[in-house]
C-alpha cells in the first residue's frame, strides 16, 4: 500500500475513533441531566458536535458518530442473558445510531447547501439560518427514526410516540444550538475571526449553560423533594390503613376468647353462629376454628366422642413428609382442630394436630405464654395446599375459674385456642383498596427481612419471596415498623416507574429546556454581535484610509468655512441691528398710523349719521367703502403691533380675577349685529355658576373676539355656538371655551396651517383680515398657560377650542 494512502487511512481512522469517543462522554454527560423514569433531557450535547465534526471534517467521520451513539446506548440497553437476547438488545442501538448519524450528514448538508460553509458566519441572517437548518430541522430526522424504532420495540408505548418525540426533537435541537457555537469556536476556520470569539461568545455561552445547569439541578433537586413529601404523605395513609384492617381481624378472635369466657362450653352449632357474621365481613378471613388441648390420655376418649358424633373412621392426624394426611403419633399434648367454620372446603383439616408442626406450635407456645394472640409466618394451609399465602392467629383461650397473671398460670389454665385463617393477599387487597394509587408498591417483610407479600394495585399479592423486576424500581422509599399479631413487619412502600411518571410534573424538564434554549439563542446573539463588530471593523478600516485621503481637502475646505463663518458672524450682527430697527420703525409707524387713521374712522361716521346734511346713496356707499378699508386698516396695523409686541418678548401679560362670562357677554353684544348682517344666530352657551378665574381680561377677550370673528366671516349661513364648560383631566380641573360654525369646514391640509403667521384659508373672494387673528390667539392662549385646537370636517363646519388653567 503507498505511503500516503496509508497515511490518509489512519488519519480517516483516528477521526472516527475521536469523533466516537467525544460523542460517547458527551452522550454520557447527557444522561446526567436527564429526568427519570423516562430519562427525558432538555439537551443532548453530542447532536451538537456530531454536526459540528461533519461540518469541520466532513462525512468521514459518519461511522465514529454511529459507534458513539450505539456504545452509549448499548452500555444501558444490553440484555446478556444469553446470545439471542443480547443480540436482539443491541437491534435498537445501533438503529438509533443510524439515527444519528443520518440526521448529522443531514443537517450539514442542508447548512452547505443555504448558508454555505465554511465561513465566518458573520452576517445575521445567514446566522440564523445555519441554527434552524441545523437545529430544528436536521434534527427533525433522529427524533422520528429513534421515537419510532422505540414503539416498535416495545420500548415505548404507541401512545406515547407524540410525546417521546418531542423530548428527543427538543433535546437534539438545543444541543446543536448550544453546542454547535462552541465547537466551532474552538476549530472553526477562519481561526483569525473564531479565536476573537472565544471571550465575546464561548465565554457567555458557558457561563450561561452552567447558570441553566445549576438551576436545574436546584429544582430538580426541590421536584424530587416534593414527590418524596407527597409520596410520604400517601404511604403513612396506606400503612395506617393497612394497620387498622390487621386490627380488625384480629380482633374477631378477641371477640371469639370473650364468647369462650362468657361460656362453660360451647356447641359446634354455638360455634357455627358466632363465626358465620364475622366471616362475612371480613373477606380475608379464611375460616376460624377451635383447638381443644389434649393429652396424650384424653386422646382415646376424645377420638371416640368425635366418632360419636358423625365422623366415624375419625383420627388425630398429622402431615407426612409427602405432605399428606397420616394418623398422629403418640405425644404427650396434642392442639386438635376440633370444630372449623366453614365446614366446606376445610372439613379435612379437623382433627389436625396443629402442634405437630414446628411453625404452629412455636406461635401457639408464644401465645400462650403471653395471652395475647400470635400470627405464625405465612404457612401452607392444612386444607389447602395451594393457598400459600396463608396465616394463623392463635388466641389462648383459658378456664374461667383459674388464674391466669403468671405464665405458670396460664400454662395450667389453658383450655385450647380460638384460630383465624387469615389470607394475606385478601387483607392487603380490602385494606388499600382506593388508597395506593397506580403504580405504588406495597412489601411486607417479616422478621429477618423475608419477604412475606408484595402488592402492587390492581394486581394481586406475591408471596413467592421474589423482588420485583429492578427495571419496574422508582426512586421513592418510605418503610415503617409494626406490630401484628406478635410479629414485627416492615412495611416497604416502594414507588414505580409508572408512579412517578404519572406524578412528576414537567417543572424542572421545562427550566433546563427554558434555560438551555435562552442559552442558545443568547449564542445566535452572540455570533451575530461578533460577526457584525467584524464587518464594522473591517469597514472601519476601509474607511479610515478613505478618510485619511480625504483629511488634506478636508484641512482646506475647513479654513475656507471659517472665513465663511466670520463673514456670516459679521452679517449676523447687522441683521440683528436691522431687525431691532424694523421692530422699532413698526411700533413707531403703528402709532403714527393710528392717529389719521382714527380721525378718518370718525369723521366718516359722523358724515354716516348724517350730521351734516342729507347724503346721497351713493354718497353713502362712498364712505361705508371709506370706513370699512379704514377699519381694515386699523386691525391690520394693530395685530402687527401686537405681533412684533409678542415676538420681541415685550407683550407680558398680568393676571387678576375675571368674570369669563361676562366678557363672553359683551363678545356677544360686539358681535350681534354684524352676525345679524349675514343672517346668523350667535348663541352663548354659558352653566350657571361663578366662572370667575385668573386671567388677562384683554388677552382673552381678544382670543374670543378673533374665534368667533372668524366664524362669523367664513359661515354663509346657520349660527355660531360659543359654550363655555369646566373638564377635568390628569392636570385637574380646566376651563374649555368652544366655538363652533355650521361654515364649510376645512380639510386636514388646511388645518395643518391654520395657525400659522399671514395664512388666509378661503377663496381669494372671501378672504379677509390679515391671517394674524388665529395666530396672534395661539400666542396669546400660550401665554395665558393654555392651548387652541380645531376639529373639522369638509362639509361639517369647524369647532375651534381653548382650554385654559383654573390657577386652583
Amino acid at each position: 500500500m503507498p505511503p500516503n494512502l496509508t497515511a490518509a487511512a489512519l488519519r480517516r481512522g483516528r477521526a472516527i475513533v475521536l469523533m466516537a469517543i467525544a460523542y460517547f462522554v458527551l452522550a454520557r454527560l447527557g444522561l446526567l441531566l436527564a429526568i427519570p423514569p423516562g430519562y427525558a433531557t432538555a439537551i443532548w450535547p453530542p447532536s451538537g458536535i456530531a454536526l459540528a465534526g461533519v461540518l469541520l471534517y466532513g462525512a468521514r467521520v459518519a461511522p465514529g458518530i454511529w459507534l458513539g451513539s450505539f456504545v452509549a446506548n448499548a452500555v444501558t440497553a444490553a440484555d446478556l442473558s444469553g446470545l439471542p437476547a443480547l443480540l436482539h438488545s443491541l437491534l435498537l442501538p445501533a438503529v438509533i445510531g443510524c439515527g444519528a448519524m443520518l440526521q448529522a450528514l443531514f443537517g450539514a448538508w442542508l447548512i452547505r447547501r443555504w448558508v454555505g460553509f465554511p465561513g465566518p458566519l458573520q452576517r445575521e441572517r445567514e446566522i440564523i439560518a445555519f441554527l434552524l437548518l441545523g437545529g430544528p430541522v436536521g434534527c427533525l430526522l433522529s427524533a422520528s427514526i429513534g421515537a419510532s424504532a422505540l414503539v416498535l420495540a416495545g420500548v415505548v408505548a404507541a401512545h406515547a410516540w407524540a410525546f417521546t418525540w418531542w423530548n428527543w426533537w427538543v433535546g437534539d435541537s438545543i444541543g446543536v444550538l448550544v453546542v454547535t457555537p462552541l465547537v466551532l469556536v474552538a476549530l472553526g476556520r477562519p481561526r483569525r475571526l473564531w479565536r476573537r470569539r472565544a471571550l465575546t461568545v464561548a465565554g457567555p455561552l458557558t457561563i450561561t449553560f452552567a447558570a441553566a445547569v445549576l438551576v436545574f439541578v436546584w429544582t430538580s433537586g426541590r421536584e424530587q423533594a416534593r414527590l418524596q413529601a407527597e409520596f410520604d404523605a400517601r404511604a403513612a395513609a396506606l400503612a395506617s390503613a393497612l394497620s387498622d384492617n390487621f386490627d380488625d381481624y384480629v380482633g374477631v378472635l378477641y371477640s371469639l376468647r370473650d364468647f369462650y369466657a362468657a361460656s362453660q362450653d360451647v356447641e359446634s352449632e354455638e360455634f357455627a353462629r358466632f363465626a358465620q357474621p364475622a366471616l362475612q365481613r371480613h373477606p380475608g378471613l379464611r375460616a376460624l376454628s377451635w383447638n381443644r388441648v389434649l393429652d396424650d390420655g384424653q386422646r382415646d376418649a376424645w377420638e371416640q366422642a368425635m366418632r360419636a358424633g358423625g365422623q366415624p373412621g375419625f383420627t388425630l392426624t398429622e402431615r407426612a413428609a409427602d405432605g399428606q394426611l397420616q394418623p398422629a403419633a403418640r405425644r404427650s399434648a396434642y392442639v386438635a382442630i376440633e370444630t372449623i367454620v366453614p365446614d366446606r372446603g376445610n372439613h379435612s383439616a379437623i382433627g389436625y394436630d396443629v402442634a405437630s408442626d414446628p411453625v404452629r406450635r412455636a406461635a401457639m407456645e408464644r401465645a400462650r405464654d403471653s395471652g395475647q394472640p400470635v400470627a405464625t409466618s405465612r404457612i401452607a394451609l392444612v386444607q389447602d395446599a395451594s393457598a400459600a399465602r396463608g396465616m394463623l392467629v392463635f388466641m389462648p383461650i383459658y378456664a374461667n375459674d383459674q388464674p391466669v397473671e403468671t405464665i405458670e398460670q396460664r400454662r395450667e389454665a389453658l383450655r385450647g385456642y380460638g384460630v383465624g385463617v387469615f389470607l394475606i393477599d385478601e387483607i392487603v387487597a380490602t385494606a388499600v383498596r382506593g388508597l395506593a394509587p397506580q403504580g405504588i408498591e406495597l412489601r411486607i417483610r417479616e422478621a429477618g427481612a423475608r419477604l412475606l407479600c408484595s402488592y402492587r394495585d390492581p394486581g394481586p399479592c406475591r408471596d413467592d419471596g421474589m423482588e420485583p423486576a429492578p427495571a419496574a424500581r422508582g426512586t421513592l422509599l418510605w418503610t415503617s415498623e409494626r406490630e401484628f399479631a406478635g410479629n414485627r413487619w416492615r412495611l416497604d412502600l416502594v414507588s414505580t416507574a409508572e408512579y412517578e411518571a404519572a406524578q412528576r410534573s414537567l417543572v424542572a424538564w421545562a427550566v433546563l429546556a427554558g434555560g438551555l434554549l435562552f442559552t442558545g439563542l443568547l449564542g445566535a446573539f452572540l455570533l451575530a454581535v461578533s460577526g457584525r463588530a467584524a464587518v464594522v471593523e473591517r469597514l472601519v478600516e476601509e474607511r479610515t484610509r478613505a478618510l485619511e485621503a480625504a483629511n488634506v481637502a478636508l484641512a482646506h475646505e475647513i479654513a475656507e468655512r471659517r472665513r465663511y463663518e466670520t463673514r456670516l458672524q459679521e452679517q449676523n450682527v447687522e441683521l440683528v441691528a436691522a431687525s431691532r430697527a424694523k421692530d422699532r420703525f413698526l411700533a413707531s409707524m403703528s402709532h403714527e398710523l393710528r392717529t389719521p387713521l382714527n380721525a378718518i374712522i370718525g369723521f366718516t361716521g359722523i358724515l354716516l349719521m348724517k350730521l351734516s346734511g342729507p347724503l346721497s346713496a351713493e354718497q353713502e356707499q362712498q364712505l361705508r367703502t371709506v370706513r370699512s378699508a379704514a377699519d381694515h386698516l386699523l386691525a391690520l396695523i394693530s395685530d402687527l403691533l401686537d405681533l412684533a409686541r409678542i415676538e420681541s418678548g415685550a407683550a407680558e401679560l398680568s393676571r387678576e380675577p375675571v368674570d369669563l362670562a361676562e366678557v363672553l357677554a359683551e363678545t356677544q353684544r360686539t358681535l350681534l349685529p354684524l352676525a345679524g348682517e349675514r343672517g346668523l344666530v350667535l348663541a352663548l352657551q354659558v352653566p350657571d355658576g361663578d366662572w370667575t378665574v385668573p386671567c388677562n381680561r384683554r388677552a382673552f377677550g381678544q382670543i374670543v373676539l378673533n374665534l368667533a370673528g372668524n366664524a362669523i366671516k367664513f359661515t354663509p349661513a346657520g349660527r355660531i355656538d360659543v359654550r363655555l364648560a369646566r373638564i377635568a383631566d390628569g392636570s385637574g380641573e380646566r376651563i374649555q371655551l368652544s366655538v363652533s360654525d355650521t361654515g364649510p369646514g376645512l380639510d386636514p391640509e388646511a388645518q395643518a396651517r391654520l395657525f400659522r403667521p399671514f395664512e388666509q384659508l378661503g377663496t381669494p373672494a372671501r378672504q379677509e383680515g390679515t391671517g394674524l387673528g388665529l395666530y396672534l390667539s395661539q400666542k396669546l392662549a400660550h401665554q395665558l398657560g393654555g392651548h387652541i385646537s380645531c376639529r373639522s370636517k369638509p362639509g361639517e363646519g369647524c369647532t375651534f377650542t381653548l382650554v385654559l388653567p383654573t390657577g386652583e
